[in-house]
């Protein structure tokens, strides 16, 4: 391959990792305001739960197990979104890390 050749080369690289780092840094940031959405709707039946069983009536017993199965539900799907919300971040530092190498690569034969 000749130097010419070897540059563009390296420049498509640069504009698909760039390209990919935009697109994992977007959905880092959705899948981190869906957890905020989630970790609010926990917080709104944690309240509920409260009030019912402070007002200790057992009309409320029905309500409260709703409650508490669906906030059950909901915690598993936070522990999910933190799982993948991880991975997803240490794809795109590794992803960060290679475009940091091909960067220093590029500069390196454009001199």
């Amino acid at each position: 391959m000749e130097p010419e050749e070897y540059k563009d080369e390296l420049n498509r690289m640069k504009e698909e990792f760039e390209t990919e780092l935009e697109n994992l840094s977007a959905g880092e940031i959705e899948l981190e305001e869906e957890l905020m959405r989630l970790l609010a709707w926990r917080n709104a039946y944690f309240d509920s739960i409260s009030i019912l069983t402070e007002k200790n009536d057992p009309l409320n017993n029905g309500a409260i197990q709703k409650l508490s199965t669906r906030r059950n539900d909901l915690e598993i799907k936070i522990e999910e979104k933190v799982i993948a919300l991880d991975n997803l971040k240490r794809e795109n530092e590794d992803n960060y890390i290679v475009y940091s190498q091909l960067l220093e690569s590029t500069k390196r034969l454009m001199e």
